[in-house]
């Protein structure tokens, strides 16, 4: 088999598995919205028509995107509503399963209370009362869906926040103090994600004048034969210490190899297992990448490996590591790095999955220290799938490096 042919065959695994949620989460929907309504039967299978339409309009998307050809102008235009399906159906379950999981707890109250001969006034009441309570609840749903979703989609599409902030360093060359370093990460160009916004978001970062710019994995969301003109804008970024990247996750779904030729055409230095000696004013500095780490498993990448990136290495005055998942970082300080900055995490992309997104994760966004070591971890630059950043915008960081 090909590593391209193992590369398609990963992804269409993960595919599998997404789609496999994607179906119970949808059903779960019909049951709690629809059926738990008990509305007339020309009411009950228009709601499922609209159900059932929206569910398989994501996974025929998907599919239609996924091929090799580039996708026609009208699969492009669907991508439209099934990402907003899918980012209603994301806000929409959780509402739904937080009105259960209260109607369950009612009832084993009252239940134990029935059986216990205890009084207790029954707050579900008859069987009307507890239609009315369905519907009632079932539109609250349904509002807050919508809202959030209009909210959400707003935050998604309005330019990303620019966030400064000071990194403290210890021992910090003189010619350092005052270096500022763009830290870009998940922008998934393609689909709901335009050309034009990239290069808006370059014009923007090249006005910051940046010494240094770090892209930490996530470029694209497709082939990068029908991509490449989309990530162009990329080549027009401007850094007197050059433009560094390594790959995440997505690169992986969407052709790594392919992905590895068009990126350092447009100007990126790409650093997977790999590093660069930099001078500036006066000083060195070491910037070393490692890949996505589930690159070398499931996804029939090269392994991430710190020892090879470090392979060779000099001495420095400086050291940063680019990763895209922030899970590395005690190897990471062990390694003498100063600064690491990863993404990935997406600060959970939006309200309420950051909360899901932060038990599977050691660090969600922000600025942390651990031990001598600094990591930044950005929430991201851009968004996948649906277009929804509610509660948590994304942001270009600018890193300025002081003296501790």
């Amino acid at each position: 088999m090909s590593p391209r042919a193992s590369d398609d065959r990963s992804a269409a695994r993960f595919l599998l598995a997404v789609l496999g949620v994607w179906v119970a989460g949808n059903l779960y929907l019909a049951y709690g919205l629809v059926e738990a309504s008990h509305p007339s039967m020309p009411a009950r299978l228009g709601g499922w028509a609209i159900l059932v339409s929206f569910a398989v309009l994501v996974p025929v998307v998907m599919f239609l995107h996924r091929r090799p050809r580039k996708p026609e102008a009208w699969v492009l235009g669907l991508m439209w509503p099934a990402y907003l399906w899918m980012s209603f159906v994301a806000l929409a379950f959780p509402a739904l399963l937080l009105r259960d999981l209260a109607w369950a707890a009612v009832w084993a109250v009252e239940s134990v209370a029935a059986f216990t001969g205890a009084p207790t006034a029954s707050i579900l009441g008859d069987e009307s009362a507890r239609l009315r309570l369905a519907r009632a609840s079932g539109l609250l749903v349904l509002a807050f869906a919508a809202a959030g979703l209009l909210v959400g989609f707003v935050q998604a599409k309005l330019p990303p926040r620019f966030r400064r902030i000071a990194v403290p360093v210890e021992g910090l060359a003189p010619g350092l103090v005052g270096l500022v370093i763009a830290h870009v990460s998940d922008l998934h160009l393609g689909g709901t994600r335009s050309r034009g916004e990239l290069a808006r978001l370059v014009q923007r970062l090249n006005d910051g004048k940046p010494g240094l710019v770090a892209i930490t994995g996530d470029v694209a969301d497709g082939r990068p034969s029908h991509l490449a003109s989309a990530v162009a804008p990329l080549a027009g970024l401007r850094a007197p210490l050059g433009v560094h990247f390594v790959s995440g996750n997505h690169e992986y779904y969407w052709d790594y190899r392919g992905w590895m030729e068009v990126l350092p055409s447009l100007g990126l230095r790409v650093l997977d297992n790999a590093h660069a000696i930099l001078e500036h004013g006066g000083a060195t500095i070491l910037v070393a990448g490692v890949p996505d780490p589930n690159a070398g498993g499931a996804m029939g990448g090269e392994a991430a490996d710190l020892k090879a990136a470090l392979r060779d290495a000099p001495e420095a005055d400086l050291r940063i590591l680019l990763s895209h998942q922030p899970v590395d970082v005690a190897e990471a300080e062990a390694a003498g790095f100063a600064l690491m900055l990863s993404g990935h995490t997406h600060g959970g992309q939006f309200w309420p999955w950051r909360h899901v997104v932060a038990a599977s994760q050691p660090l969600m966004e922000g600025l942390h220290r651990r031990g001598r070591m600094w990591i930044h971890v950005s929430r991201g630059t851009g968004y996948w799938g649906p277009p929804n950043r509610l509660f948590v915008p994304p942001e270009v960081t600018l890193l300025t490096l002081r003296k501790a």
